[in-house]
């Protein structure tokens, strides 16, 4: 999330909150609330921890039912991303660039479970779609996760 990195959170919120007025979108507390807690966490958090979290930071109970409401808002918005393989979320690392979001490429540690995002270029982006569609697969979403050994526990071995 090294894009985001460089933000303060307040920003980051500031920037969602613009995106989704110009989108029409309604950007609520709670939604606020939830992708500011994931900021803070700075890591994947499965719907459970976001809510026993919420609970923690904000003294209110939420449903599992409202937080993956919340959540499919955020990923909606293209604030958040799901990791398919564990169940879990993550911020988006481009949440406040103002270009078109590529293809996500996550890298997933299977050591430490950190999460970085990387973008699928633009000409592979289109090989893999030219692929895809010469096989008759209908594609229902693109994103493409990728596990191994981060840099920080290569080093620790």
């Amino acid at each position: 999330m090294k894009h985001i990195l460089n933000k303060n959170t307040q920003e980051v919120l500031q920037a969602a909150q613009k995106q989704c007025q110009q989108q029409g979108l309604r950007f609520t507390t709670k939604r606020s609330n939830v992708l500011q807690l994931m900021l803070n966490e700075n890591k994947s958090l499965s719907a459970y921890d976001i809510m026993a979290e919420y609970k923690t930071q904000y003294n209110q109970s939420i449903s599992a039912v409202s937080v993956y409401r919340m959540l499919d808002f955020l990923i909606h918005a293209q604030f958040v991303h799901k990791l398919i393989s564990s169940s879990q979320y993550i911020v988006c690392s481009h949440i406040t660039c103002h270009h078109a979001h590529e293809i996500p490429q996550l890298l997933i540690c299977d050591t430490c479970h950190q999460v970085e995002e990387i973008s699928i270029g633009k000409l592979l982006a289109s090989e893999l779609e030219a692929n895809i569609a010469a096989s008759g697969f209908k594609l229902q979403r693109q994103q493409l996760e990728l596990h191994g050994v981060c840099i920080s526990c290569q080093n620790l071995h």
